[in-house]
Order: C-alpha cells, then structure tokens, then sequence
C-alpha cells in the first residue's frame, strides 16, 4: 500500500517533466501556418488600446511581405504559473512569429487577443544594445537547429527546445541555462 501511494504521489512529478516538452510538440505539430497567418493578418493595424482598425494598409502589405520569407519562425509563447512551473499559453493566438532577415535584422510580431504589436526588436528588451545582444544570440541558437523556438514575457532571455530539453539563453547574464534550473535558481531569485 506504501508502494502505491508513494508512486501515485511521484507520477505528477513525472507527468510535469514530460507534458510540458508533449504540450509544446502537441501545438507545434497542430500548427497550420498559412491558416495561422490568415487568421492574425486581420489584427494587422489594430490598435490595442481602442480596438479600432487603421485604415493604412502599409502595415498589412508589411507583415505579408515579411511573414512569406522563409527566414519566418512562429514562436510558441510560454506563462509562468504562480508555483515557477511553465507551460503553454492558453492564449487563442500562441504563436508569435519571429523573422530573421539576411542581415541579422531581427523583427518580432507580437500576438495579443485583440491586436499584434510589431516591433524591429523584441519589446521587452528595451534597448538598441540589448537588442544587439538578442540578435546575436538568436543567432548562436539557430545555429544548434532547435526543434522549436519558444517566447515567455517573464523571462528576460530567449528560450527554445532542443533534443526534447528546454533552454533559456539569459540576455542580462550572456549565459544558457535549462529551464528546470533556471526557474528555480535564477528567475526565482530575481523576482
């Protein structure tokens, strides 16, 4: 009967360490692109506070002709729950869509219920030397061919899946890390 019980207590344990990884394959391969894109090209010019859409259709013909490069990656977004667990954003628009043009240009459009936010680096960084340090290290991340490449606004860093582990690359240290220690090490003690 201890057997059991002890068992039964582990197994969230390790159904955790395992659903996240399952979670962030599932939606992947749930992923239609040009259907996903379709479907967001509508918030092209939105404003986020109002809700009213801008006449201006430079926005729209901009998102297209960026998002139908093949450099485009849609990036899964990630929340943090309140006990440092992570898992997928139970948001309807999940994917942000990260494009990385020849000249190392970053630029990240932003999904949000109502509107996309677009930005020529990722908004919460803050500044053209971050961003700089973002660029690069997106670079060094590529390079490893991720399975998939991942977003949280909690973290300051830039996240992806690699051989069924997730990594954070911390912008502020220069550092990787993966996530299990990052969450309970470093987020933990920043907060």
């Amino acid at each position: 009967m201890k057997t059991i019980i002890l068992t039964l207590a582990l197994f969230p344990i390790l159904i955790y360490g395992q659903t996240l990884e399952q979670d962030i394959a599932d939606e992947y391969s749930k992923l239609n692109q040009q259907a996903y894109l379709q479907a967001i090209t509508e918030l092209v010019g939105v404003d986020c506070i109002n809700g009213e859409k801008s006449k201006d259709e430079w926005e729209k013909d901009m998102f297209l002709s960026t998002t139908n490069s093949q450099q485009s990656k849609f990036v899964l977004n990630l929340i943090i729950e309140k006990d440092l667990s992570v898992k997928v954003d139970t948001n309807h628009l999940k994917f942000n869509i990260f494009d990385l043009d020849k000249n190392a240009n970053n630029c990240l459009f932003v999904m949000d219920d109502k509107c996309l936010f677009y930005s020529w680096y990722l908004p919460w960084i803050g500044s053209p030397k971050m961003a700089k340090r973002a660029n690069k290290a997106m670079g060094k991340i590529l390079k490893k061919n991720p399975t998939h490449l991942l977003s949280c606004h909690d973290i300051f860093g830039l996240l992806y899946m690699l051989s069924s582990k997730i990594y954070v690359y911390d912008l502020l240290k220069g550092k990787e890390y993966e996530l299990d220690y990052y969450m309970h090490n470093i987020y933990k003690n920043d907060k």
